[in-house]
């Protein structure tokens, strides 16, 4: 019962986060904020949802942003910039296999300092010291 009580505030919370964010996104032009579209919502909506609002995004609108931003991006590939990239390939590469190294290091570093016992209990010790 309480689940479709849930369902039928969705789209008013979406619309309400949909409203704050686009009155975040024009005070942060305002202020002369770099990207004021994308950092006024994403602090707004992300400070929101920290103190417990009902922040809403829908999957669809998320889908169609995505779309939209890849289909700009990829428009700005011009000849020109294709000319560019036979040559920028051992920087990607070399990008790339970084971040798979990097992200694969945590990854190992994490798990075995989380293994062993005890372990979260004193980071935590040491954070309240």
């Amino acid at each position: 019962m309480a689940q479709a009580a849930s369902d039928r505030k969705r789209p008013a919370r979406i619309a309400l986060t949909l409203t704050l964010a686009t009155a975040a996104a024009l005070l942060a032009e305002r202020l002369h904020v770099p990207l004021p579209w994308m950092i006024g919502p994403l602090l707004a909506t992300a400070a929101l949802g920290v103190i417990g609002a009902p922040v809403e995004a829908s999957q669809r609108l998320r889908n169609a942003g995505q779309w939209a931003i890849g289909a700009t991006l990829g428009l700005t590939f011009t000849p020109e910039v294709a000319a560019l990239l036979p040559g920028l390939a051992p920087a990607i590469v070399v990008g790339a296999a970084w971040a798979l190294f990097a992200g694969w290091a945590f990854g190992c570093l994490y798990c075995l300092v989380g293994s062993s016992d005890g372990c979260f209990n004193s980071f935590q010790l040491v954070g309240v010291a």
